[in-house]
């Protein structure tokens, strides 16, 4: 029976701190025979005590572990060192470089250009993230966690696709389209982002964006075009109007 996730989706799904623990585990051989049955996997992972873990074949969120952590509708890093040892046993060992994980929302800090079809496919993407995991919340209390988690996964998903962007006025016009629909969302798309990662994930963009507006002139003329003249749900478009204000005064002294 061979998982329908990947390594990648792992480290997407969960927060760092949790997959580097996971990791230990696993590289520690605390995950003991896996056996397998009609719905998934078992084991039993060796933490601060024996903890009996499950895992679907389908999605690494469809499991259950014993402990503290898992026993709230979270993915813990019993969960996560079970996921790691199926898919060493599907795909054979990992690579040191494989297990080290990088969610952080940062630029790709390369200047480069897209093409129209090359922006499609980048548009095309995001939409489906934001579509799929920045969803309204209106669930029983049971699932918040759960919910939460899709979101952070969202969240790191679209940080996947910030990473590799280049430097271009195209990669503005697509993070300001992103930060528009993410907006709405926590507007008036029922977003329960009580935990702050939408918003945080937002603020980061909007530092990455005045970052790269230094090095490319065609940002402010993005900015000037795009960014809404009303307020956001955090002022987050104030920043890089004030860039815009700037680069417009600079512009009348030197006439």
């Amino acid at each position: 029976m061979k998982p329908q996730y990947t390594l990648k989706d792992i480290k997407l799904k969960v927060d760092e701190p949790t997959f580097a623990r996971a990791v230990t585990l696993y590289e520690a051989g605390a995950v003991g025979p896996i056996s397998q049955g009609i719905k998934g996997y078992a084991a039993t992972v060796r933490g601060t005590e024996l903890y009996q873990v499950w895992l679907s074949p389908k999605d690494v969120y469809l499991a259950d572990c014993n402990c503290y952590v898992g026993q709230n509708d979270t993915l813990c890093k019993h969960m996560v060192a079970l996921a790691l040892a199926v898919l060493a046993d599907n795909d054979g060992p990992f690579e040191t470089e494989d297990l080290q994980q990088n969610n952080t929302v940062e630029g790709s800090g390369k200047v480069g250009v897209l093409s129209v079809d090359e922006t499609a496919v980048y548009r095309k993407e995001i939409s489906t993230i934001i579509t799929k995991y920045i969803r309204g919340y209106d669930g029983p209390s049971r699932t918040w966690f759960t919910y939460q988690s899709r979101l952070e996964e969202g969240c790191n998903r679209l940080a996947d696709v910030v990473r590799r962007l280049p430097i271009c006025a195209a990669s503005a016009d697509l993070m300001i389209t992103m930060l528009l629909r993410l907006d709405t969302k926590l507007s008036s798309g029922g977003v329960d982002d009580s935990d702050g990662t939408v918003g945080g994930f937002i603020e980061r963009c909007v530092i990455i964006l005045a970052a790269q507006a230094r090095q490319d002139e065609g940002y402010i003329a993005v900015f000037r075009k795009r960014l809404p003249t009303s307020h956001t749900c955090f002022d987050w478009e104030l920043p890089l109007m004030e860039l815009v204000n700037s680069a417009d005064r600079r512009d009348v002294t030197e006439l």
